[in-house]
């Protein structure tokens, strides 16, 4: 999987999020698009439309 600090990240997706809407590495890491050594994204905070599926489709199951 590639790996991506937040400027590349936003900058390859045309998108402008931000530290809260993602989620970062704690440690800095290589950045596959500027080749520094800075936090990158693991995943976005944002539901999608699928997630919100998923979740009440298997939330009946619990408990």
């Amino acid at each position: 999987m590639s790996e991506f600090c937040l400027k590349c990240f936003n900058d390859i997706n045309g998108t402008e999020v931000c530290e809260d809407e993602v989620l970062l590495s704690e440690d800095a890491e290589f950045c596959e698009g500027c080749g520094e050594m800075e936090r990158v994204v693991i995943s976005s905070k944002r539901n999608n439309r699928w997630q919100e599926f998923f979740r009440r489709m298997f939330s009946r199951y619990r408990d």
